[in-house]
C-alpha cells in the first residue's frame, strides 16, 4: 500500500477508535444484563479491533457516526438497558467490509501475479522470405461466347467517335530571299517586207532608264503595207532589286535596227532586294499537333470512359486515326500557322475479372515450380497490358499480351513455430539468431531478451512473432 494513503487511513481509524471510546464509555453509564451463572469466572473480552472501510470524505462518515450515537443514546434511554449496543453492531459491518474488500484485493493480486508469470520474457520477431512472381501470357479477346480453355475473354464494342481541335501558334522559322531582277515581257514590231531577226541579250533601255535584256532570240515576221509584223520574248532588268519593276510602256519606240519597234505592254515584276522574314517550319506544325493530341486523347478518354460498365477495362492505346489540317505549308512566309487535329476512334472493353483469374491461375502455377510449397499469394495478382494486336477490327477479336505479378511469401505453421521455439530455449541471442537465419522461409530475425543475453529455458516464457507482407 501507498505509504502516504497508509498514514492516511490510521489518521481515520484514531479519529474513529477515539469516537467509539466516547459511545462505549456512556453506554457503561447504563446497567448491563448479566447473561451466565453469577458464580461462572468472569472472563475478560479480547482486545477490540476497529477497521473502517470508507466510501465517502471522513467529514461526512463522522458527522454521520456521531448522528447515528446521538440517536441510539436517546433510543437506549427510552427503551431500557439491552445486551449488546449499536456501535458494536455497526463494528461487526466494518469488520464484514473489511474482510470483502481484502478477499476482493486477494483475488486481484493473485490475477496480477497470474498475469506476471504468462508474460513472455523473451519476444522473438520473424520476417518471412517474400520473392516476387511475374509471368505473361497472351489473351483473346472475343465480342461473342469465350472459351476459357483457348485464353479467351469476353469484349464488347464501343461506339467509334470522332473529336476535333484546333491551335495557333508562334512560326519560329526563319527564311531568306535573295536580290532579284525584274521580269516582264517585251514585243517587237517589224515594219519591213522581210522577216528580221533580234537576237537573245539584246538591251534596251526604258524611259526612265532602266535597263532590261532580252532572254530569247526574237524572230520578227516581215510587215505589210497594213501592218507590222511582230513576236514578243521574255525579258529581265539587269539590275536587281525594285527598281527593274518598271511600268507598261516604259520601252517604246524604234529599237535595233531600221523598221524595228520595241514595246512592253504590261509591268515587270519581282525586282527584289535580299531579305529575312517569319517562316512556317514542319516543327511548328508538329508540336502543335502534340498540344492538342494530348488535350484530344483527354477529351477522347473521358467520351469513351462513359461508355464502360462495371467490371469492364478499355484496350489500350485506342486505335485511333488522326486527320492533321495546318492552314500554311512549312516554308510558307508567315507569323502564325493554326493545325486543326481530328482524332475518329473505335473502342473496345474486356473483362477484366476473367484476366486476372487467368493471370492468377498461370502465375500461381510458375510460384509453386520455382518455389515449392509453403508459400502463398500476398494480396493480389497486378496485372498490365503489355501489347495490343487486333487481328479483326470488324469482330473485335484482338489479342493482347498481357503480364501478371505477385509477391509469395513463406508461411509458418503453428506446430512449425512450436518446434522453432522447442530448439531455442536456453540457447544464447547470438546461437537462437543463427539459428533461425539457417531456417527455410526466414528472412531476417529480431531477439529481444531485455537484460539478459540467454533466452529462457521456460518454452512458455518464449513469445515468437511472425511478420508478414514485407
Amino acid at each position: 500500500m501507498d505509504e502516504h494513503l497508509h498514514e492516511e487511513l490510521n489518521g481515520i481509524l484514531n479519529q474513529l477508535h477515539w469516537r467509539d471510546e466516547q459511545q462505549d464509555t456512556h453506554a457503561a453509564d447504563q446497567p448491563d444484563e448479566v447473561v451466565g451463572t453469577p458464580d461462572e469466572e468472569h472472563v475478560p473480552p479480547p482486545p477490540k479491533v476497529y477497521v473502517y472501510v470508507l466510501d465517502r470524505p471522513l467529514e461526512e462518515h463522522l458527522a454521520e457516526h456521531d448522528q447515528m450515537v446521538e440517536s441510539e443514546c436517546v433510543s437506549e434511554q427510552a427503551a431500557g438497558p439491552s445486551t449488546q449496543s449499536p456501535s458494536r453492531s455497526k463494528r461487526k459491518l466494518h469488520v464484514v467490509a473489511l474482510l470483502g474488500g481484502l478477499a476482493l484485493m486477494g483475488v486481484l493480486a493473485g490475477m496480477l501475479a497470474a498475469l506476471v508469470l504468462v508474460l513472455p520474457t523473451a519476444t522473438i520477431t520473424i520476417v518471412p522470405v517474400s520473392t516476387p512472381i511475374s509471368s505473361t501470357m497472351l489473351v483473346t479477346v472475343v465480342t461473342g461466347t469465350p472459351t476459357l480453355a483457348q485464353h479467351e475473354v469476353q469484349g464488347r464494342l464501343l461506339s467509334s467517335l470522332t473529336m476535333s481541335q484546333a491551335g495557333t501558334v508562334p512560326t519560329t522559322g526563319t527564311g531568306t530571299q535573295q536580290a532579284r531582277a525584274a521580269q516582264g515581257t517585251v514585243t517587237f514590231y517589224n515594219a519591213a517586207l522581210a522577216a528580221q531577226v533580234i537576237p537573245t541579250g539584246t538591251l534596251l533601255t526604258g524611259a526612265d532608264g532602266v535597263e532590261v535584256v532580252t532572254e530569247q532570240e526574237a524572230d520578227i515576221p516581215a510587215g505589210s503595207l497594213s501592218t507590222n509584223g511582230h513576236v514578243s520574248v521574255s525579258a529581265h532588268a539587269t539590275s536587281s532589286g525594285p527598281a527593274g519593276n518598271i511600268g507598261p510602256g516604259d520601252l517604246y519606240g524604234p529599237c535595233c535596227r531600221t523598221n524595228v519597234f520595241v514595246q512592253n505592254s504590261a509591268a515587270f515584276t519581282g525586282g527584289q532586294d535580299a531579305r529575312t522574314f517569319p517562316m512556317v517550319t514542319q516543327q511548328d506544325i508538329d508540336q502543335a499537333v502534340r498540344t492538342l493530341t494530348t488535350s484530344l486523347m483527354s477529351s477522347v478518354q473521358a467520351a469513351v470512359q462513359a461508355q464502360v460498365r462495371p467490371g469492364e477495362h478499355v484496350i489500350s492505346p485506342l486505335p485511333c486515326t488522326p486527320v492533321v489540317t495546318p492552314d500554311q505549308r512549312a516554308g510558307a512566309e508567315a507569323t502564325e500557322v493554326t493545325v486543326t487535329v481530328s482524332e475518329r476512334c473505335t473502342a473496345e472493353t474486356y473483362d477484366a475479372a476473367a484476366v486476372e483469374a487467368l493471370l492468377t491461375d498461370r502465375t500461381t502455377q510458375q510460384a509453386t515450380a520455382q518455389l515449392g510449397a509453403g508459400y502463398v499469394l500476398t494480396g493480389e495478382v497486378q496485372t498490365s497490358i503489355l501489347h495490343s494486336s487486333v487481328k479483326d477490327a470488324q469482330r473485335g477479336v484482338v489479342t493482347l499480351e498481357v503480364k501478371g505479378a505477385g509477391l509469395w511469401t513463406y508461411q509458418f505453421a503453428n506446430a512449425q513455430l512450436d518446434q522453432m521455439k522447442q530448439q531455442l530455449v536456453g540457447t544464447s541471442k547470438a546461437e537462437a539468431t543463427v539459428r533461425l537465419l539457417h531456417t527455410p522461409g526466414v528472412r531476417s530475425v529480431s531477439v529481444s531478451l531485455g537484460d539478459t543475453s540467454t533466452l529462457p529455458g521456460d518454452v512458455q516464457a518464449l513469445r515468437m512473432v511472425v511478420v508478414y507482407g514485407g
